[in-house]
């Protein structure tokens, strides 16, 4: 059974979206942190997740978001939309090259709805994580790790090995 929390229920994401000097502050450390230019991989959990969207449409011109990975958003709920235009309206694709949005439909977090709705250049994968929403679980997922360590490492041979992922290297 999918649950019917609201954004009044997630009072981080709340904070986030509805208070200037939060989301100005959020947003300043975090644009602090990032290069100006190049490409970054860029993963999100839960408000990390709301936070990384809203990232999108403030980052430096010369910089290009390789993957963007969301994981246990609660980006779907409508109300978290209503009457704001502080979240990502319409996909960058000049910045982003892939978006992939995975979710467990029992986490209550998600509200069991991928992002694809809201934002068409989403992908949403539906994984198993027994409902918790932990980023640890969310990890611990084959398919999460295949797709970090495909993007971190393009030319390795990536393996899954019981929760962990291990990575053939070359000789450099």
């Amino acid at each position: 059974m999918v649950s019917t929390l609201s954004i009044l229920d997630l009072y981080q994401v709340r904070r986030y979206i509805e208070n200037e000097a939060v989301r100005g502050a959020v947003m300043r450390c975090v644009l602090d942190h990032l290069p100006a230019h190049g490409e970054i991989v860029l993963i999100g959990h839960s408000l990390g997740s709301v936070i990384a969207i809203d990232l999108l449409d403030h980052l430096p011109e010369n910089l290009h978001v390789r993957r963007f990975i969301t994981i246990g958003s609660p980006a779907s709920m409508r109300s978290l939309h209503k009457g704001s235009e502080r979240l990502l309206k319409s996909f960058p694709y000049t910045k982003v090259d892939d978006w992939s949005n995975f979710l467990d439909v029992r986490d209550v977090v998600t509200g069991g709805r991928g992002v694809a709705s809201i934002f068409p250049g989403a992908q949403d994968f539906v994984i198993d994580t027994n409902g918790e929403h932990a980023a640890g679980e969310y990890l611990q997922n084959a398919a999460i790790a295949q797709i970090v360590g495909a993007v971190l490492h393009p030319r390795a041979e990536v393996a899954i090995s019981g929760k962990a992922i291990d990575v053939r290297l070359d000789d450099q």
